[in-house]
């Protein structure tokens, strides 16, 4: 029972030793395939014991009995978990290949326990609103939930651990980044960034209508389509019709001028039904529209992460996000500027990447605050040639982990609804 709550929580007390004597058995073959924190262990001296034998596999220390009972002296553990008891532990279970069954009951136990508390927390807050509405309350509330199934808690790395994952890392980050990585389909574009990898935030910039929400609707294309992976939109300038209709445009290269007056060749029609059925069945695509607040923008991507696992968050555009009534109070430039750290935290919390389309002016600066630039990791800026409307390049202002780069040539087909490299001998990217 939490004596802070008078809750009773469940938890497996057999389940936990199974799991500590499978991997006092098994060791390293156990430890490379779980993910299990100490805080799902119910029982203290089980999350002391499993620290200690996670670190012991860290430092490639066997297992053996007399070596955790020495480490757990040093620590001044031992008297907390017992010789005896932990004697016991090596004989609990005849075999450690079970240990996948003791993880998920362990796991299944923290999850509720979580769960519970989380709910006990929520009904509180409710019951003592304070001054807030519960439409206030809601985005919390929402965050929440998230948090109370999430697996992920936030603190210190451990150096030990982290480094060696590091390593792990680098070892396969080639082929990661190649199945994972985050790009646009533009083959002189992503050389100069690279793959874009989760934390990380893009600004793309451009004056009214030269093509930054082209480029963001084309990257989610290419991404979800080509290389598979989940993508979120929100929307604060498009209604849901004419998001289908870019996409659709992109997709199987129809004219844009069709969609507005509704006359489409019979061919086009069978374009359409084609799109229509990649949109469907082949892309791992989810859409949200509205004018939202920044912490409505977070509480979707935080459900989308929850329960799709998206990878890529598109944000379309900047300075149409909102911000809660306390913020309101405060210059559009101050507001700005927390919208934009707040989607670089956001990066950061999920894991993600973010790509944000911002407004420029006419001297092709960013509108209302230049601290956008600096929470991007990536900005780049789409600008048209003087005396035309199809040729430009795209300037790279910042690329965090990169070199700067020379600008790229670039073709704007509107009718299209496609960006490409210039000059025209380069590869063409593969049609969808």
């Amino acid at each position: 029972m939490n004596s802070d709550t008078g809750i009773k929580l469940p938890f497996s007390e057999d389940a936990e030793r199974g799991l500590i004597s499978s991997l006092l058995l098994g060791g390293e073959k156990v430890a490379v395939e779980i993910t299990v924190p100490k805080e799902a262990f119910y029982i203290p001296a089980h999350q002391l014991l499993w620290e200690t034998l996670n670190d012991l596999l860290i430092e490639k220390r066997p297992l053996e009995f007399v070596m955790v009972k020495h480490r757990l002296i040093q620590l001044s553990q031992l008297e907390e978990i017992g010789v005896a008891y932990l004697d016991s532990l090596y004989s609990f279970v005849p075999t450690w290949e079970n240990y996948r069954y003791y993880v998920e009951l362990v796991l299944d136990k923290w999850r509720m326990r979580k769960a519970m508390l989380g709910l006990h927390k929520i009904a509180a807050r409710l019951q003592d609103p304070g001054t807030d509405t519960f439409k206030e309350l809601r985005g919390d509330i929402e965050d929440s939930l998230i948090k109370m199934i999430s697996d992920e808690k936030p603190g210190e790395v451990d150096t030990k651990e982290f480094t060696m994952r590091w390593l792990d890392d680098l070892a396969t980050r080639k082929e990661r980044l190649a199945k994972d990585g985050i790009a646009f389909g533009i083959v002189g574009l992503d050389t100069t960034v690279g793959m874009q990898q989760p934390g990380e935030l893009t600004i793309i910039g451009s004056a009214t209508s030269s093509g930054k929400s082209m480029l963001a609707y084309q990257g989610i294309v290419y991404n979800s389509l080509v290389k598979k992976l989940p993508v979120g939109l929100v929307s604060l300038e498009m209604t849901a019709l004419q998001t289908w209709d870019r996409l659709a445009s992109h997709i199987e290269r129809i004219s844009m001028t069709h969609f507005r007056d509704g006359e489409f060749s019979e061919t086009e029609f069978e374009n359409l039904y084609k799109a229509s059925m990649k949109i469907m069945t082949q892309m791992p695509f989810y859409f949200c529209r509205g004018r939202l607040n920044i912490d409505r923008v977070q509480s979707w991507a935080r459900r989308m992460k929850a329960r799709h696992g998206i990878k890529l968050l598109v944000v379309d555009y900047l300075q149409r996000v909102d911000v809660r009534k306390e913020m309101q109070r405060h210059s559009r430039q101050e507001q700005v500027s927390y919208i934009s750290n707040a989607l670089k935290d956001l990066a950061l919390e999920l894991n993600i990447v973010i790509w944000c389309p911002v407004q420029l002016n006419k001297e092709f600066e960013v509108r209302e605050s230049s601290t956008i630039q600096f929470d991007a990791d990536i900005a780049i800026r789409l600008v048209l040639d003087k005396e035309s409307d199809v040729h430009g390049q795209i300037i790279f202002d910042k690329n965090r982990q990169g070199q700067k780069a020379t600008n790229l040539p670039i073709t704007i087909k509107g009718w299209f609804q496609t960006i490409e490299e210039r000059p025209i001998n380069r590869s063409a990217n593969a049609h969808y």
